[in-house]
């Protein structure tokens, strides 16, 4: 579907307010991680409105992706998408597999109930370690909170992936 609206605007800036400054890192990878788990196109077709060729909701992330600053053409062209499995109304999640430096990585969008059921492990101030119940207790906490002042949850995960992807 086709969106028109004066409020996507990439024109401003995102900036952490507080918290580590770690959390710039996580909140880059997070953008990126919205930029490659994308299947939409940001167009610029006039000065004040902006048109989303596909998912309203996934050109807002491009959108946040260019307020960061970054350039979703080079993400896509430095991490190339190798597999794709659609978003599905049932699973409520969409996944893609790209190509890094480090190894072929998956990336995840959609649904935090469902994401966060696959989930085995946190990042917390730049250190990994197992996700625990009250952990996902403290997820589930804070996105109610977020959707009571009626703002959009979505999760992303990213993860190494193995053999079983590499065709």
């Amino acid at each position: 579907s086709d969106v028109c609206s004066s409020d996507l605007n990439t024109i401003g800036s995102i900036e952490l307010l507080e918290g580590s400054p770690l959390a710039e890192t996580a909140l880059k990878k997070l953008l990126i991680a919205g930029v490659l788990c994308n299947n939409s196109k940001l167009n610029n077709n006039c000065e004040t409105k902006w048109t989303v060729n596909g998912d309203p909701t996934e050109g807002a992330l491009l959108c946040a992706a260019k307020k960061y600053n970054l350039d979703e053409e080079n993400i896509n062209k430095c991490f190339p998408r190798t597999k794709e499995i659609p978003f599905d109304s049932s699973k409520r999640y969409m996944t893609v597999v790209v190509n890094t430096p480090e190894g072929k990585i998956a990336y995840c969008k959609g649904s935090l109930t469902k994401i966060l059921e696959k989930c085995k492990t946190i990042v917390i101030n730049g250190e990994e370690r197992l996700l625990t119940s009250d952990d996902k207790e403290k997820v589930r906490k804070t996105s109610e909170e977020l959707g009571d002042e009626a703002l959009r949850v979505i999760r992303s995960e990213e993860r190494r992936v193995g053999k079983e992807w590499m065709e």
